[in-house]
């Protein structure tokens, strides 16, 4: 077996679960996904020798039963990301040097952990959840992946854009491993040895859920799931992706490429355009969506206010530091005309885990120190939900 086919192996034994189907790129080209007759075409190992020999680069889904690995997805390229999603793996019973890192080829990485079995996704998703409540991350710059919506991108390949090696990096230091048969040494953890972490609850939320792996805090596995039954509805259906995940707060580019996705995805005889009106339709949506004219709420326009000697007792009263800091952030919000927050928001502006956040507002709800008002629910391709962010009032007398 020479060097490819024992890499090609290594990927297959790591990444691919049955059933998995798989998106790809070439240099310079956006991802798409390869169809045979309008079926997803199967993940063969010529596929894969051609990711190594770096001639396009494969992302992989997960199966239909689930995936043999976690990843988290981390954007902001912050090394103390990094360390703070290990750190909680480990507190999970996962060994430190069972946990991989690999580097997406921009800027960001990839966290995994590999696994001697398949593991349903919606176990694989509570775990990411208790990664991110607890290690107080941000889900919009750690993303769960892979799941059946949203794929993520193999290493040992080339990014089509900026022409880096996706290597694997050491774990401390993030320095690239530039040995492609570092693969080979990668050990997969035996899912009797973690049961605990991949026996995790799901986490408390106030907030709908769609399928069983997502939520309101990964927005953006909610827009992939609609498929085309008649033709004339593409458009209004790119329209509503967009919007949504603009309002999810997805860059343009991740917008862009979410769309060219989806639409690789769709049957072929439903759309009559050629590819090229298509993407010049997706700019078209994409320049109204990111530009003034696209509103994404009213607030009442101001940046301070003062609070009056009875406000500050309200504060003053509560029971603890973290009730404190809570009342005092939605009393603020709620001068401001801004009383949208969600929970993970909250977490962040105030230093408080999010599991925490969830206890005290429940607590201040049944006191009628607050009021919630249930964000506005909106209905997605795939005919689920997805909801704004609550609205948290703090009532008070004038003095």
């Amino acid at each position: 077996m020479d060097t490819n086919e024992l890499l090609v192996e290594h990927l297959k034994r790591l990444y691919v679960s049955c059933r998995t189907h798989y998106v790809l790129s070439r240099p310079g080209q956006r991802f798409y996904v390869p169809k045979i007759n309008g079926a997803f075409s199967r993940l063969t190992d010529n596929v894969l020798l051609k990711h190594i020999q770096r001639e396009y680069a494969v992302g992989i889904y997960a199966g239909d039963d689930g995936s043999k690995f976690i990843c988290f997805d981390v954007d902001d390229g912050c090394a103390k990301t990094v360390s703070r999603v290990i750190a909680e793996l480990e507190a999970l019973g996962i060994p430190h040097d069972r946990v991989y890192v690999s580097f997406s080829g921009r800027k960001g990485y990839h966290v995994e952990v590999f696994f001697n079995a398949i593991v349903e996704t919606e176990r694989l998703y509570n775990l990411y959840r208790h990664v991110i409540e607890y290690g107080n991350l941000d889900p919009k710059k750690v993303e769960f992946r892979p799941s059946t919506k949203m794929a993520i991108k193999l290493p040992l390949s080339v990014h089509g854009e900026t022409g880096n090696i996706c290597w694997y990096v050491d774990q401390s230091t993030l320095e690239p491993i530039k040995d492609a048969t570092y693969i080979t040494s990668i050990e997969q953890v035996h899912i009797d040895d973690v049961s605990d972490a991949l026996s995790l609850p799901a986490t408390d939320s106030s907030e709908p859920r769609g399928d069983n792996t997502r939520s309101s805090i990964t927005p953006f596995d909610g827009d992939m799931g609609m498929t085309l039954t008649s033709p004339g509805t593409r458009h209004e259906a790119m329209v509503r992706i967009a919007v949504f995940k603009r309002t999810a707060g997805a860059t343009r580019e991740e917008n862009l490429n979410a769309l060219e996705e989806w639409y690789a995805r769709q049957p072929s005889d439903l759309i009559s355009s050629t590819p090229e009106e298509v993407h010049k339709d997706i700019v078209g949506i994409l320049d109204w969506v990111y530009s003034d004219r696209f509103i994404l709420g009213k607030a009442v326009e101001r940046t301070s206010i003062s609070l009056s000697e009875s406000q500050m007792g309200i504060v003053l009263n509560q029971w603890s530091r973290a009730s404190r800091r809570i009342v005092f952030l939605l009393l603020v919000r709620t001068g401001l005309g801004k009383p949208h927050i969600s929970a993970a928001d909250i977490s962040k502006a105030t230093g408080i885990s999010t599991k925490t956040v969830y206890s005290v507002i429940r607590r201040l709800i049944d006191a009628g120190t607050i009021h919630r008002k249930e964000g506005k629910r909106t209905q997605l391709p795939d005919q689920t939900y997805a909801a704004e962010s609550c609205s948290y009032i703090v009532p008070h007398k004038s003095d």
